[in-house]
């Protein structure tokens, strides 16, 4: 679940209509942060070493609700389940019978999940650069400015009024890509989608433990 934040909350960001293609894409993701509060789709993601060698794929189906609630079901190769209330995020792994607990706050302000949280400044967060568009795709970097980020760069190719794929690179070299299939935007969401009751029976472990209460 490596990058999980940067890939997740990242995809906040919203794009202007696919009847503007030479909009720059900066002003794409402003435009999409501006205007989409649920995303849904699917994704197909790869880990890549330095060497862009991929030694881990999966893919399953993804939620998102601003501000701070998403929810990913990773269904291959093995299941897993991260969901986030806007307070709380749950990691739960059935191969492990594991629940890992984490809350959110400030510890996340330097990295891409402010964008779906829906907290801070693009601006103040990142320093954007537009990258040469691929066919129809508007691509642009985000470098995170804080010195302590745990990624090199996000690069968020987008496609119409919706996102194609993500990328980031981490401080070793490697790399997460997820692609995006079958999205949709501002759809209503069940708002049991975005709560966990771990299961009876698994153990629960991390800051927000039950025992750490």
């Amino acid at each position: 679940m490596k990058h999980f934040f940067a890939v997740a909350l990242l995809l906040s960001a919203n794009l202007a209509s696919a009847d503007q293609p030479t909009q720059a894409p900066a002003d794409l993701l402003r435009a999409f942060l501006n205007s989409t509060q649920t995303l849904a789709g699917r994704f197909e993601q790869q880990q890549l070493d330095e060497t862009g060698t991929v030694y881990e794929a999966s893919a399953g189906q993804f939620y998102l609700q601003r501000p701070g609630r998403f929810r990913w079901d990773y269904q291959t190769p093995y299941a897993q389940t991260v969901v986030s209330d806007g307070v709380t995020l749950w990691h739960y792994d059935p191969d492990l019978s594991q629940v890992l607990v984490r809350r959110l706050g400030d510890a996340l302000s330097a990295t891409p999940a402010v964008l779906l949280a829906g907290g801070g400044s693009l601006e103040s967060n990142f320093e954007l650069t537009e990258q040469t568009p691929q066919g129809e795709l508007r691509i642009v970097q985000l470098t995170p400015r804080a010195e302590d980020a745990e990624f090199q760069r996000a690069t968020l190719a987008m496609l119409g009024d919706t996102p194609a794929w993500l990328e980031i690179l981490d401080p070793l070299g490697g790399r997460t890509r997820m692609e995006f299939v079958e999205v949709l935007t501002n759809v209503q969401l069940k708002p049991s989608l975005f709560s966990f009751e771990p299961p009876a029976g698994v153990e629960v472990v991390g800051d927000a433990a039950p025992d750490s209460e």
